[in-house]
């Protein structure tokens, strides 16, 4: 389970940093409808 939670909360982070440069990139071309 220790492994486990491990590679969620990694997969999380990736998942959030790839949201935040796809919203900068986003804001470029168009306002989001939502943060």
């Amino acid at each position: 389970m220790k492994n486990f939670g491990r590679a969620v909360a990694k997969a999380a982070e990736s998942v959030v940093e790839a949201l935040s440069i796809l919203g900068g990139w986003n804001r470029g071309k168009r306002k989001p409808a939502r943060r």
